[in-house]
This record gives C-alpha cells, sequence and structure tokens, in this order.
C-alpha cells in the first residue's frame, strides 16, 4: 500500500536507539522507561496520575474497577466507539446503556440526561475522532446524579477542552498507543487522572504487589496488598513513547496540515464529519450517500493504493453479542449513519502534501462520476 492508512512515525536514531539501551539494560519491566514515559505523558496533558498499561483496554478495565468497585449498575456508553469501551463496563462488573451520537460522532448530552436514573453509577465517553466532548454538560449531570465519569481517549491525544487536555475532567482518561494512534509504541496505554491516584494504580496494574523488584531489599521480598491485575507497559514500547513524545508536537501539527489538505476538495469540505473546538486531528472522516457507495469507493482507493478504514463497522449495540446481551440503548439513528456510510482517510506525517493532493484528485473523480 503506497499511502498506508496509518504507519507508526519512528526514526532509528530515537525510537530503535532507545530499544537497543533497553536490551542492553536487562531491564524489561518495571524500569526506569516507563517511568520516564509517564512522567513526560503526565507533563504534557496536566495529570497529576499517569500509569503506563499495557493497550487502552487495559486502561478502561482498570478505569471502570477501580471508579465502580464499591457499587454496580448501568454506566452511559456511546452507541458509536470500538468494542472495548463497552467491553471494559461488562468486565469491572457492569451494565452498557448505549447512548446515540451528536453530529460530531460523541455522545448526546440530551438523550444522556433523558436516560439517567437511580440505577446509574457512571458515564464513559468517547472523544471521537479527536473532538472533545462537552465536559461542562457531562460533568454538571455527573455531579447531580453521583456518577463517575471515565474518559475514552484513544483517538484523542493533544485534543483539550476550553485549553485543558481531555482525560483530566473525569475520574480517569483512557489513551491508545496503537499504530493507527496518533502516538505509537508498537502497542500500549495510559491512564491519567487529575488527582493523585498514582499509587493506587501502579498498584492495581501489578497483581497488587506493594514494591516492584527494583525496590526490593532481596530477591522474593514483597507482599500482596490488593487483588490486582497484569497489566504493566513494558520497557521497550516505554522507550518508543519517550522519543514519541519528544516529537508529539510535530505529529500533531503535520496531522492538521493533512486534514486541512482534504477541505480543498468541495466534495469532501460539503461530506466531512465536523470537529469540535479543540480538536486534535485522528483521521478525516466523511459520509458517502449509501453503503453501495462507500464499497465502491473502498475499491477505487485500494486499486490505487490508498488506504482507508471505517470508524467503526456497527454501532456497539448491533454487534452479535451484544444484541445476545440485550443491554438498552436509546434509539442510535445517527450512530447507524456513521457506521453504515463513513469512511475514514489517513492523516498521518507519513504523508506529504502532494499525497493528501493525489488522494483527494482520486476521490474528486469517483464522486464526479458516481452515477
Amino acid at each position: 500500500m503506497k499511502y498506508p492508512f496509518a504507519l507508526p512515525f519512528f526514526d532509528e536514531n530515537e525510537e530503535f536507539k532507545r530499544i537497543k539501551e533497553v536490551y542492553d539494560s536487562n531491564i524489561f519491566v518495571h524500569g526506569e522507561y516507563s517511568k520516564l514515559f509517564e512522567k513526560s505523558f503526565k507533563d504534557f496533558t496536566g495529570a497529576t496520575s499517569a500509569s503506563s498499561v499495557s493497550n487502552c483496554t487495559a486502561a478502561l478495565h482498570i478505569a471502570h474497577h477501580l471508579a465502580s468497585f464499591d457499587r454496580k449498575g448501568f454506566v452511559a456508553c456511546p452507541a458509536m466507539s470500538h468494542i472495548a469501551t463497552a467491553n471494559a463496563i461488562i468486565l469491572s462488573g457492569n451494565k452498557p446503556y448505549f447512548v446515540d451520537c451528536n453530529k460530531y460522532g460523541n455522545i448526546d448530552i440530551e438523550l444522556l440526561e433523558s436516560i439517567i436514573d437511580e440505577t446509574f453509577v457512571g458515564i464513559t465517553l468517547v472523544h471521537f475522532n479527536g473532538s472533545p466532548c462537552d465536559m461542562d454538560e457531562i460533568i454538571r449531570i455527573s455531579k447531580e446524579n453521583n456518577l463517575y465519569i471515565i474518559e475514552d481517549c484513544a483517538l484523542a491525544v493533544g485534543s483539550k477542552y476550553k485549553g485543558r487536555h481531555v482525560g483530566t475532567f473525569g475520574d480517569f482518561g483512557c489513551f491508545s498507543f496503537h499504530p493507527a494512534k496518533q502516538l505509537c509504541t508498537g502497542e500500549g496505554g495510559m491512564v491519567i487522572s487529575a488527582g493523585d491516584k498514582q499509587k493506587k494504580l501502579d498498584l492495581i496494574k501489578a497483581f497488587g504487589v506493594d514494591r516492584s523488584f527494583s525496590k526490593r531489599n532481596r530477591p522474593g521480598e514483597y507482599d500482596v496488598v490488593d487483588v490486582g491485575f497484569n497489566y504493566r507497559m513494558p520497557e521497550m514500547p516505554a522507550a518508543m513513547g519517550i522519543s514519541q513524545m519528544e516529537k508529539v508536537e510535530l505529529i500533531l501539527n503535520k496531522r492538521e496540515e493533512n486534514f486541512k489538505e482534504y477541505l480543498k476538495s468541495d466534495h469532501l469540505l460539503e461530506r466531512h464529519l465536523p470537529l469540535a473546538d479543540g480538536a486534535s486531528h485522528y483521521a478525516f472522516i466523511f459520509i458517502l450517500d449509501t453503503q453501495k457507495q462507500r464499497q465502491e469507493l473502498q475499491d477505487t482507493l485500494v486499486s490505487n493504493g490508498i488506504g482507508n478504514s471505517i470508524y467503526y463497522p456497527k454501532p456497539i449495540p448491533e454487534f452479535n453479542i451484544y444484541k445476545e446481551l440485550s443491554y438498552p440503548s436509546t434509539d442510535i439513528k445517527n450512530a447507524s449513519i456513521i457506521a453504515n456510510k463513513s469512511l475514514a482517510l489517513p492523516v498521518g506525517p507519513h504523508l506529504e502534501n502532494e499525497d493528501i493532493e493525489y488522494i483527494v484528485n482520486i476521490i474528486d473523480s469517483f464522486l464526479d462520476n458516481w452515477e
């Protein structure tokens, strides 16, 4: 694929050099690189706590586990999201209640407020495609109903709501460093919080063991003080994360530049999913007229070496397992439109302006000749 949808922005003099340093150190977990990565990400987001984990699903699971440890019930969940957003709710012993999205793909506030009752314990939200949710309204609803908030920021590194980085508004914010995301550590995630929850996060992600091997006076000298998971981030991904953080602004700026190149097409300008103020740029998502049109355009793009993706192929409650589980939902008409008719184009820094121009020309020609 000449123009892949995603390609990690690596440099062998940076990421690969640090990987070699980890290899030479012979310390592959619970080392200094994970701590340095956490500090860098904490400083970047303005969080008080930041704990690196194996992936964003692990981050979401830990977040719901800690936020709902002493009470279970319904958690409001966007119908338009990756399946992990809902899975984490169920794995923590709670039940999702699916809510349709607004024009940005984010959870609809009016619908959210209409379903809340005494059976709810929390709200999880997704800053879809990097667009920040209306956090003032979500916080208001949370406070009025004594609900915890988990922010799924998997697509939202660099996104800010009223100047403040997403993930720092709720009880926890959860990030992904999958190869398709703004930052890549191969695989990985981060849990952040505006509150001082570092000790609890570090404890629960590592079995509940009270000290890592580097803090033991002699081998085998530790206690287990909580029931925890094994969700740690190894040192090699963390080392890559440090290098990624050193060029995060360059990455985010190039993604924004590439996003704006697509808007030079009248077709795409009319059809693109809008971004809320303060958004970072995960992908360029636009709406086609029909599924058939989308499928034929995808075939055209692939035949021209152009990567693309769909976010997401179905609203969560329409996947088979969730149909069987029959969790409640609002009318999900907007989520269905995005799932059935949208297409996502690459904006990563692996593409130059002329690459975007080439992609736009292919799409414009297709749409001009569509019958």
